[in-house]
């Protein structure tokens, strides 16, 4: 009777409901319904990829990471795997609120500091190669700002002054 009960009880909820009220030695009730096929965990899988090709296609990265991990948790997969691997760049991405915060950070902390070294995040014993270099780094990070952040300005002008300073071995 308790088979029979338990059975049409969760024939109509999916896998994910079916684990989030089982717990502890129950979970065992759980895969035998798996091993008995009446839980059907690759349905459940390509649900969270289909959701998350749809993501990837609305453009929204951080969504589409999220169920092809899920699908990845769920059942390993080769095709979760490979969508993961394909867009992994895009993953990463940050959104442009949290560049726009990294990058007013990073504008405020070479506004305040006074040590050239520490301005350019070079060390003491840098070459002017490395100078070189971290200056063109920064360079190129704010001209990517693009006028979003408003300190940006001024922080280039002290980046510049640091490396003018730096490069010229008389001063």
């Amino acid at each position: 009777f308790f088979f029979f009960f338990f059975f049409f009880f969760f024939k109509q909820k999916t896998a994910y409901e079916i684990s989030a009220c089982l717990v502890g030695s129950e979970m065992c009730i759980r895969d035998r319904l798996i091993s008995e096929g009446i839980i059907n965990m690759d349905c459940e899988a390509e649900k969270c990829i289909k959701i998350a090709e749809q993501a990837i296609e609305d453009k929204n990265y951080q969504k589409a990471k999220k169920f092809l991990l899920k699908s990845l948790h769920i059942q390993y997969n080769t095709q979760a795997k490979a969508l993961l691997d394909k867009h992994a760049h895009l993953f990463d991405k940050k959104t442009e609120a949290d560049q726009r915060v990294e990058d007013e950070k990073l504008c405020n902390l070479i506004l305040k500091e006074d040590n050239y070294y520490k301005m350019l995040g070079i060390a003491t014993t840098a070459s002017e190669d490395d100078v070189k270099h971290q200056f063109i780094a920064l360079g190129r990070k704010f001209k990517n700002m693009n006028g979003a952040v408003a300190e940006a300005g001024a922080a280039f002008k002290k980046v510049a002054q640091a490396y003018l300073c730096l490069s010229n071995l008389e001063k």
